[in-house]
């Protein structure tokens, strides 16, 4: 049944276990932030690995999706909370990730359909993170005396960003995508697998950064 599944696909899934791998063999040395954003990157590595069994296996996989929504905006604000310095920028941070928890679970109640994908959902949650993430890098230029490249914080949050913005052009576009064509559509998941091996390539560079503790 694997053989169905694009090749490019295979290789967008494979590039997860990149900074996973990289992650696990330098966990010990790296600072709290780090640590969480390894978990993270081993959660997210776990994830698609699932959702690709479920899929092969016919088993419906949408409800995995539709908690990522809200795992992974939430996850992301814990590890820059504990990535930046000044109390007041935390405090923010803490409460814009309630205010989408918050947003979520109205809308989960409210609206959300277990049995299709939370498109609008979707797109919410990558326009928070890609929100936050720009306001994280923001803050890192204001308040550091280091280069940016050497930063592990620039590269997570450059690659979330990333990470986002295709994410948000095959499921928070999809709609308009699929009215514009079936070639759109597809060549928008193409993008996103591009996106989603750029993105990962660019956590395992901010995990090989020599972290300031």
């Amino acid at each position: 049944m694997i053989k169905h599944i694009p090749t490019f696909a295979l290789v967008a899934i494979g590039s997860y276990f990149i900074p996973s791998g990289v992650g696990i063999a330098r966990f010990k040395t790296c600072s709290l932030n780090i640590k969480l954003v390894i978990v993270f990157c081993c959660f997210m590595c776990s994830e698609v690995v699932v959702e690709l069994f479920l899929s092969l296996n016919h088993i419906n996989n949408i409800f995995l999706s539709n908690l990522s929504f809200l795992v992974e905006p939430a996850f992301l604000s814990v590890i820059y909370i504990f990535s930046v310095e000044k109390k007041r920028t935390r405090n923010l941070l803490g409460g814009l990730a309630v205010l989408f928890v918050v947003v979520w679970l109205i809308d989960k109640m409210l609206y959300e359909n277990p049995q299709e994908l939370n498109n609008p959902m979707a797109a919410a949650s990558r326009i928070f993170i890609i929100a936050i993430s720009i306001f994280v890098l923001h803050s890192i230029m204001k308040n550091t005396d280091r280069s940016l490249v050497d930063d592990p914080i620039f590269w997570i949050s450059t690659g979330w960003i990333i990470y986002s913005a295709g994410v948000f052009l095959v499921f928070g576009l999809s709609e308009e995508l699929m009215k514009a064509g079936l070639q759109y559509f597809v060549a928008a998941w193409y993008i996103n697998w591009t996106l989603l091996i750029l993105s990962n390539l660019m956590f395992t560079k901010g995990l090989l950064c020599k972290v300031k503790r």
